[in-house]
């Protein structure tokens, strides 16, 4: 287990598990969030809609601030993640939470050695936060290019303010 410096719940736990003659590496990392609470998230929700002079300035500075703490620790930390993955001896499967969008510098970053099992076989927009916005594919299931993935999918059930993914994978 690697505990991520000033950080409260965000850390990676690393598994070695043997299938068969085959060692896998199985890395679960959850990256830094925002912290947004239900303030903000209704701040957010009530600006589009919003005019300049309903713009409250301090709330708005608030947010900025959030916003830049979360994307700074956040490649902060996928630096170490990214580490773990190049150093590995052993096939990858990173899974987690990276609180990233895919066309972030973050996710391209994890995955630019990895295969994004939602792209292999999943299908629609593969939310994974409840927040109901269509961008928020903020989990995944990454793997070294050995594995195949022959299923993906995001379970419809509002156990936390995550909808639970699996993907299928086989190695050759």
């Amino acid at each position: 287990y690697i505990k991520f410096k000033n950080s409260q719940n965000n850390g990676i736990l690393i598994s070695d598990v043997l299938k068969d003659n085959d060692t896998i590496r199985i890395i679960n990392v959850h990256l830094q969030s925002f912290k947004f609470g239900k303030n903000q998230y209704k701040y957010l929700k009530n600006l589009k809609d919003s005019t300049y002079e309903a713009i409250d300035i301090l709330e708005t500075k608030a947010l900025v601030i959030r916003l830049y703490n979360g994307f700074n620790k956040r490649e902060n930390q996928m630096k170490i993640v990214k580490s773990q993955i190049e150093n590995s001896p052993y096939p990858v499967i990173l899974c987690g939470d990276l609180n990233e969008v895919p066309l972030s510098y973050v996710y391209e970053q994890l995955s630019c050695k990895l295969q994004d099992s939602f792209l292999k076989a999943g299908s629609g927009l593969g939310i994974t936060h409840t927040s109901g916005s269509p961008f928020m594919r903020i989990d995944y299931i990454l793997t070294s290019p050995i594995f195949k993935t022959v299923g993906y999918q995001t379970i419809n059930r509002k156990l936390s303010d995550h909808y639970p993914i699996f993907a299928d994978l086989k190695l050759p």
